[in-house]
């Protein structure tokens, strides 16, 4: 089963993802963003980091939706 978190920067999606990993047997996948890593943010870990040209070129090769 998969649960998606969607919402604006600052919604809780990371507080939701957080609460589902530990009070769960919940495994984390890494999704894809076009902003800019914060401090400490790892690419490839907490996100996939693309500008929104890389982004939309993996949009229409079908590599994501």
């Amino acid at each position: 089963m998969n649960i998606v978190f969607s919402g604006s920067s600052g919604a809780g999606k990371g507080t939701l993802t957080e609460m589902f990993l530990k009070d769960n047997n919940f495994k984390k996948f890494t999704t894809c963003t076009t902003r800019k890593p914060r401090e400490g943010e790892k690419d490839g870990f907490d996100y996939y980091f693309y500008d929104k040209e890389i982004f939309l070129q993996k949009v229409n090769a079908e590599e994501m939706l």
